[in-house]
């Protein structure tokens, strides 16, 4: 996301993502902006965002064991 002319903008996903870098995509600029950026919000008070929420991960966790079966085994998650 990014902050222009008082809003706050963020890059549409695939796959319009490949054109946020490009000239004459910035947003609020030219007549090709909407097509690679969307308006997600007012800057308000200084200019600066609070914190979002952290970000999590949907990949599934799974349980590795690790050492000789027959001793204790440890486990790790891998995601």
């Amino acid at each position: 996301t990014i902050g222009a002319q008082g809003r706050i903008y963020a890059c549409k996903g695939f796959p319009y993502d490949g054109w946020c870098g490009l000239e004459g995509y910035e947003p609020a600029t030219g007549p090709y902006w909407a097509m690679a950026w969307e308006i997600v919000g007012d800057c308000e008070g200084d200019g600066t965002r609070p914190p979002t929420q952290m970000p999590t991960s949907k990949a599934p966790t799974t349980s590795v064991s690790i050492g000789n079966p027959s001793s204790e085994t440890e486990s790790s998650n891998v995601e």
